[in-house]
């Protein structure tokens, strides 16, 4: 074996490696780690969307089983998503959580597309809400939850608000 087969070997067996290291638990992440907390802080937020509202609380604001989160981190080092979706043979349902700066873009999205939105108090320091969707900010980080399918929204409406009470003093 020459020495370009051997190097071209030891590449792919590291890259192999590496991918079967990001294999493991029980939801999929596309982030990669951070060995230095102090970059982890600056660059990243503290919390997973996936931990913040967990599948158990996705699947009460939908009513039916959903699958393990999948959790993502965007170009934008301080945003992340989390997506729950249904279950192979369960009805239609997703539930998306969203981190940072893309909470508010959807937000600036959706009132831009001329949707209708209740201001809701005692949640973060600003929330509102559409059918279907809660956007909250506390201090500085934006957090959205959308929920489609599933139960009617006027059963989830209520659900999404409780919820989001619960989990605000967590951003």
């Amino acid at each position: 074996m020459n020495r370009h087969n051997r190097r071209t070997i030891a590449a792919s067996t590291l890259v192999l490696l590496g991918l079967v290291g990001c294999s493991g638990g029980s939801k999929s992440t596309a982030e990669p780690p951070t060995s230095n907390p102090a970059i982890a802080t600056a660059t990243t937020l503290p919390i997973d969307p996936c931990d913040l509202v967990t599948q158990a609380q996705a699947e009460a604001l939908t009513g039916t089983s959903l699958l393990a989160g999948l959790a993502v981190r965007t170009d934008v080092p301080t945003d992340r998503t989390c997506t729950y979706t249904q279950e192979p043979d369960s009805p239609e349902a997703q539930v998306q959580v969203l981190l940072g700066a893309g909470a508010k873009q959807a937000l600036d999205t959706d009132r831009g597309l001329g949707r209708a939105f209740t201001d809701v108090p005692l949640i973060g320091h600003e929330a509102h809400e559409e059918t279907g969707a809660l956007f909250f900010r506390k201090k500085d980080t934006w957090v959205a939850i959308r929920v489609s399918g599933g139960d009617d929204p006027k059963v989830v409406g209520p659900r999404l608000r409780a919820l989001a009470h619960e989990i605000s003093p967590r951003v």
